[in-house]
């Protein structure tokens, strides 16, 4: 290397590094923030698949179309956000039960066994929506089960949930 190439290769690093010292440390500070915000939230929503997961039934082991569209459902209606609430409708938790799905929950389960509370627990709504779904969707048709689950829905409604559940069985039928 000439010595012109080693004098201008210097003077750029100079360049370079004067730049990085009035890089503004706030904006980079705030982004690595951020970035925590972000990792936090997706180690978040890995727990709660985690304890969703836990919570299914044995049935749901056997049938992962069933399970998928669970998952469908449940990122449509609250994200994967365990404690999601719609201030409009009182609807609440991964599923967004509401009061009336709790009491038709109680009325076609073998005994009374959820309350409001229930739904704030993976586990409970899980019940409660595999209660309600037993007796109304014994077939587990996935079109009845979003009608069931979200009645005045529309069809961009439908058409969320069922676009949703395709991406998650091209996931899970991945060829690797």
């Amino acid at each position: 290397m000439t010595m012109m190439k080693k004098t201008l290769k210097f003077i750029i690093v100079i360049a370079i590094t004067a730049a990085a010292i009035r890089f503004p440390f706030a904006m980079l500070n705030q982004k690595i923030d951020e970035l925590h915000e972000k990792i936090e939230f997706v180690e978040w929503k890995v727990d709660v698949l985690d304890e969703f997961i836990g919570s299914i039934t044995p049935d749901s082991l056997f049938n992962k179309e069933w399970f998928l569209f669970k998952l469908a459902l449940i990122d449509v209606e609250s994200g994967g956000n365990p404690r999601a609430v719609n201030p409009d409708t009182r609807a609440a938790g991964l599923f967004q039960i509401m009061p009336i799905y709790i009491r038709e929950a109680n009325r076609v389960g073998e005994a009374v066994m959820f309350t409001d509370s229930c739904k704030w627990d993976i586990e409970r709504s899980n019940m409660m929506f595999e209660t309600v779904n037993a007796f109304h969707n014994p077939e587990k048709d996935m079109y009845q089960a979003i009608r069931g689950h979200n009645p005045r829905a529309g069809d961009w409604y439908k058409e969320r949930v069922m676009k949703r559940y395709q991406y998650y069985l091209s996931i899970a039928y991945q060829k690797h």
